[in-house]
Formats: C-alpha cells, sequence, structure tokens
C-alpha cells in the first residue's frame, strides 16, 4: 500500500475512534435512572431493573452494591442497604389492578417488600454512592389490604403524587395507592454525604410496604466544553482532511488521464516534439 494510502486509512481510523469517543462522552452525560423493583426475582421485570434479592427476595437484609442504569444496563456505584433487620417479601398488587404507566410496569407492583410494626418500626432503605447534587425519587406503596404507612425521603414527605393529588401521610396503601394506580414522588431531593435515605413508619399495629422504587439524577453529569471541543473539532477536521486528501487524489488522477490522452492523440497525429507542462508530459519523451 502507498504511504498516502496508508495516511488516509490512519486518518479515517482516527476520526473513527473520536467520534466512538465524542458519543461515549455524551452518553455519560445523561443522569442516571434507577428502576428498583423490591418484591420479584431478578429478571421477571423486563427492562435494566434492579432486583436486590436475587433469587431470594423474601428476605431482604445488608448491602447490595453497584445498582445498574436503566438506560444503559451499566453499573452506577450506587449501592443500596436494607439495614440488618431483614425486610420481608409481602404481597402487593395481587389482583394485578395496577395499570402499566409512565415508568412502571408489572409485575413490579404485584410483590414488594415491608415489615410488621410489632417487629421493628422506622425501617429504613438507604442508597449511597451518588454523587449529583439533586435527585427526583419515586415510592410506590400500593397492596390488596386496608393499612396505611407514613414513608419519607431525607426526613421530608412527598411533594406530590404521580396523579397529581394531594400527599397523604398516612399513605393508605390500598385507597391512596393501589385503587387509583398512584404513588409519591420527591423532588430535587439533595444527598446527605452522598446518601438518600427512604424511611418507612407505621402506626399501632400495622404494617408498611414499598413495591418499587425510581431515582433519578437531576443535574447531568456534563463534561467539559473542551474536552467536547476537541473530540468533536478533531473528529470533524480529520474527516474533512480525508475527504480532501481523496477528492485531490481523483482530481490528479483525472488530470494525468487527460494528459495522457494528449500525449496518444498528438502520437496518433505524428505530432513531434510535443512538450507538456503537466508532471505527466515531462515524464514523456517524444522524438521525431
Amino acid at each position: 500500500m502507498k504511504t498516502s494510502a496508508k495516511l488516509s486509512v490512519m486518518i479515517d481510523q482516527t476520526a473513527a475512534v473520536l467520534m466512538v469517543m465524542f458519543v461515549a462522552t455524551a452518553l455519560q452525560a445523561a443522569p442516571i435512572d434507577l428502576r428498583i423493583d423490591l418484591g420479584n426475582k431478578a429478571g421477571e421485570t423486563a427492562g435494566n431493573w434492579n432486583n436486590p434479592g436475587g433469587t431470594d427476595p423474601l428476605h431482604l437484609t445488608g448491602s447490595y452494591p453497584d445498582l445498574i442504569d436503566f438506560s444503559t444496563g451499566l453499573g452506577t456505584g450506587v449501592g443500596i442497604n436494607f439495614g440488618t433487620y431483614p425486610w420481608s417479601q409481602f404481597n402487593g398488587d395481587s389482583s394485578g389492578v395496577f395499570p402499566d404507566q409512565s415508568w412502571l410496569v408489572q409485575p413490579a407492583t404485584q410483590d414488594g417488600t415491608g415489615w410488621t410494626h410489632s417487629i421493628y418500626n422506622g425501617a429504613a432503605i438507604t442508597l449511597s454512592g451518588l454523587v449529583e447534587s439533586r435527585y427526583s425519587v419515586e415510592v410506590v406503596s400500593a397492596r390488596d389490604a386496608y393499612y396505611s404507612n407514613s414513608i419519607s425521603v431525607n426526613g421530608a414527605l412527598a411533594n406530590r403524587t404521580y396523579l397529581g393529588t394531594p400527599v397523604e401521610d398516612p399513605w393508605d396503601v390500598q385507597s391512596h395507592g393501589l385503587y387509583p394506580g398512584n404513588w409519591l414522588i420527591w423532588d430535587n431531593v439533595s444527598p446527605i454525604v452522598g446518601e438518600i435515605t427512604i424511611q418507612m413508619s407505621t402506626f399501632a399495629t400495622g404494617m408498611g410496604i414499598i413495591n418499587a422504587v425510581r431515582v433519578v439524577g437531576g443535574d447531568p453529569v456534563v463534561p467539559e466544553p473542551s474536552s467536547l471541543a476537541m473530540f468533536g473539532i478533531g473528529a470533524l477536521g480529520l474527516f474533512g482532511y480525508s475527504r480532501r486528501r481523496r477528492q485531490t487524489s481523483a482530481a490528479a488522477r483525472d488530470l494525468y488521464k487527460g494528459r495522457y490522452a494528449q500525449i496518444l492523440s498528438a502520437c496518433s497525429r505524428g505530432i513531434t516534439n510535443t512538450r507538456l507542462s503537466a508532471p505527466l508530459g515531462r515524464m514523456v519523451k517524444i522524438s521525431a
């Protein structure tokens, strides 16, 4: 392969690498989207859901590191901790009346994790390793049963509900959650030392349940403008340079072909001592 051809190939390959790096950097800029199913086994909920219980969601306790992002399926470095007392699996939407809407799909609401007041009150689920300055948190609490629980995030009640109804405290898992297909939403939650805590408490001998949780980063991790400019301009510049080289080479080939045709024509007409200014002409000697 000629040196110029090798150079063109190298330029094209370098430009392709820069474009890949540019796309990867853009993907990294997207905020994380964590979807956590607290009552079903791994793989039962379609998509890149997190099922902390794995093959045994009956008793959730301890830590589960590196939750995956729903959009990419890649690890985020965010962990979830259920404390030392095991959360138990509760039947949730056993009648299947909770509709698929927004981010929430069945079977995420069919089961959940919970506990009874008489055993342990004030249970908490903690998310750690959060690096963005603010997040939105959504919590689904729905069950075919009549009881209530109070749910807070970093000590605060929800800002709103999915359906726009008033935030009820305590939250009735049946009339507020299951039947209308509604859940609680917290906006602009700031992590405390990289952590967000979801706490639940019940009343008297009540029970509490959480079916699913969604946590979405509010501040995209924006790459430095200089990095984006370097990748983008560099790739475009190399592509443009490679294209110009190909166009120039094609024009040169056309020129050489034209001069060669002139020489052949001149020879056929018996013209002698023809002088050509083109490079190819200088390479051809025509004698009488």
